[in-house]
């Protein structure tokens, strides 16, 4: 019976989550540990932690959730569940990166790496080496990170998860951008918006082409990369993403300021009503500054 009220109040914490009552979700996570205690079952408790932990985390909670943790990881230790614990590990190093104790989050991600591998689970051992890279190239430590990214790439290349090498792709274009090889950065970026685009992944679809406009941009291809840029728009317009789509708009601003005054103006005026109705007020006060700009200089013929 303890187990059954357990699972029943697992699935109720979970649905009041997905509903957003927080308060009540935790509740229910914590009824279920206690009838996993109950039945003396220390996987499914930690799994009642783990998803409390969530929660408290997705509160910003973060002592709770680390409590919470560290409380299944104890738990799951007997077990020799090495995927379970990876999970709990992997968690671990996230709220350590949350709070900037670099060097604790990447002993974590480590010790994460070799439990995947052991489990033979090519995808999460995959996700721990991005979480390394992305942690190495905040330090400016670009060789490591791009052992890691590069690394996760082959893996779930190999797992088959082409979404997730995707990700691994725009992360190594994004770090090879800024390592000065634009030529290769673009080779991966256009390869990760390939692979978005299968997965129907819009939103990191957006985010990969605005980075591919950007090099453009920066290596003076103009042109290209208004296209890029018009093209990452109407792909955030698509998914609802107003934040995105105006920070599109403003890039675009700033190619037409020098060529065409009049149609930067109506771009900078609809990013800004983008970023307020985003509920983000200094950038629209940004791209409402940018407009004023540009018709200053149009009063004073410099466009």
């Amino acid at each position: 019976m303890p187990e059954t009220k357990a699972a029943e109040a697992l699935n109720e914490a979970e649905a009041h989550w997905v509903e957003g009552d927080r308060q009540r979700a935790a509740e229910a996570a914590r009824r279920a540990r206690l009838f996993y205690h109950e039945a003396k079952d220390p996987p499914g408790e930690a799994s009642a932690l783990v998803l409390l932990g969530d929660i408290e985390l997705d509160d910003d909670r973060l002592s709770a959730a680390r409590e919470a943790y560290v409380e299944a990881r104890r738990l799951l230790a007997p077990s020799g569940e090495q995927g379970h614990q990876a999970s709990v590990l992997m968690r671990l190093g996230l709220l350590d990166r949350l709070e900037d104790k670099t060097d604790e989050a990447v002993e974590y991600f480590q010790s994460a790496i070799e439990l995947f591998s052991a489990a033979g689970d090519l995808g999460g051992e995959a996700l721990a080496n991005m979480q390394i890279g992305h942690l190495a190239q905040s330090r400016e430590r670009d060789d490591d990170a791009l052992m890691h990214y590069t690394h996760a790439r082959a893996l779930y290349n190999k797992a088959g998860d082409s979404l997730g090498e995707a990700h691994a792709m725009k992360a190594l274009g994004h770090l090879r951008h800024m390592m000065g090889q634009p030529d290769t950065a673009h080779e991966l970026l256009e390869e990760a918006i390939g692979l978005f685009h299968e997965n129907g992944d819009a939103l990191d679809q957006a985010e990969a082409t605005g980075a591919l406009a950007l090099l453009l941009r920066s290596v003076g291809n103009e042109d290209s990369a208004y296209e890029h840029f018009r093209k990452a728009e109407k792909l955030y317009q698509a998914a609802g993403h107003l934040e995105g789509e105006a920070e599109m708009l403003m890039e675009i601003g700033e190619i037409e300021a020098g060529r065409n005054s009049k149609h930067a103006r109506k771009v900078f005026d609809h990013a800004a009503d983008l970023f307020a109705r985003a509920g983000q007020e200094e950038l629209s006060d940004a791209a409402k500054r940018a407009s004023e700009s540009v018709s200053r200089a149009d009063a004073a013929g410099l466009t």
